[in-house]
């Protein structure tokens, strides 16, 4: 439920873009349509959802991995989840060109 009262408190704030609400409801959706809490498809989400969804993807497994952090293999991981399609499509091959190595 976190995604929906994170909007209510968003409401508080006098100056917040209206993008942002978007973003905290479609923080936890998937490519596929399997995420909460709309079930909604790569293609129907928002581009700048997925420039969120896709950074913290990438700030967790660098975080988690550490120095052995591996690139091509997190670009694989996302491949095979379908984050390089959709409204996805675009911040995937900005990450991909950036080669963290």
């Amino acid at each position: 439920e976190h995604p929906q009262k994170s909007t209510e408190v968003l409401k508080l704030f006098k100056d917040a873009p209206s993008d942002v609400e978007r973003i905290l409801i479609e923080q936890h959706e998937m490519p596929d349509g399997s995420g909460i809490p709309k079930k909604l498809l790569a293609s129907q989400l928002g581009q700048l959802s997925c420039v969120f969804i896709l950074s913290n993807i990438l700030a967790r497994h660098i975080l988690r991995e550490g120095t052995s952090f591996d690139f091509k293999y997190f670009m694989s991981y996302l491949e095979e989840r379908g984050y390089s399609c959709g409204n996805f499509k675009e911040v995937f091959v900005v990450i991909r060109s950036l080669s963290i190595t």
